[in-house]
């Protein structure tokens, strides 16, 4: 299946089938109110409102199929179709972290595979056969059953390939993909894009603060880099 994104905005945009031209599924971020609670030393707990982003993906029978609860700019929960997951470290077959190599990351899935992000490329890598079954061509001309880059900023569209045949495994890659993006945006420092309206800005760092935050590998690793807490990458 290959999607083309109906708008640069990644987090609000449908997604139309190539071939038929027909709305596949539709990405919408809107936001809500909820309350949480804090406990303070002096005046104990506290219940406070507090408002949270959510990037819902539909099908193109309007049914939720996915779901991202964010904080800013860090996932902090996802639905998939039915599965409600505690935080976005399941997603990713329990990695806590992210295998970096050179100037590419690795992140695992739980699809028999693991998105692989570079500064200019981002695809998802089938374990078993070696080929991808998923790419993002961001910028692109399609031209011939070939994507080109486009020789200036805004004049190709966005695409998403996808090579999995489950309603299941769709939406988690889709929901999986959005996440990965915005982390290798992150990571890569590359240019403000316009979902940055939707999540905020990435958090700065000093560069003595980044290696502290990869050497730790917290549980919430992705969800910080995902937040703005950028690593070095090996060059």
């Amino acid at each position: 299946m290959l999607l083309k994104f109906a708008s640069s905005d990644i987090l609000q945009s449908d997604l139309l089938d190539v071939h038929s031209g027909y709305v596949a599924y539709s990405i919408a971020t809107d936001t809500f109110f909820t309350s949480a609670r804090f406990h303070e030393k002096i005046i104990g707990s506290k219940s406070t409102c507090i408002r949270r982003r959510r990037t819902t993906v539909r099908g193109p029978d309007q049914r939720k199929v996915a779901e991202i609860v964010w904080a800013g700019r860090v996932p902090i929960s996802v639905q998939i179709i039915d599965e409600v997951l505690d935080g976005i470290t399941p997603l990713f077959n329990g990695c806590e972290g992210f295998g970096s190599l050179d100037e590419t990351l690795v992140f695992p899935t739980r699809l028999n595979g693991e998105w692989v992000a570079t500064k200019d490329y981002l695809y998802l890598k089938c374990l078993t056969s070696g080929q991808n079954n998923s790419s993002f061509y961001l910028n692109s001309l399609l031209l011939s059953d070939r994507f080109i880059p486009a020789p200036l900023a805004g004049m190709g569209s966005s695409y998403l390939e996808l090579r999995m045949s489950t309603p299941r495994a769709l939406a988690e890659m889709i929901a999986s993909f959005l996440i990965v993006e915005i982390i290798r945006r992150n990571v890569f420092d590359l240019p403000r894009s316009n979902f940055d309206q939707h999540l905020g800005p990435p958090r700065d760092l000093a560069p003595d603060q980044w290696e502290h935050r990869v050497r730790k590998r917290t549980p919430s690793m992705l969800s910080r880099l995902a937040g703005g807490f950028i690593p070095r990458v090996k060059t």
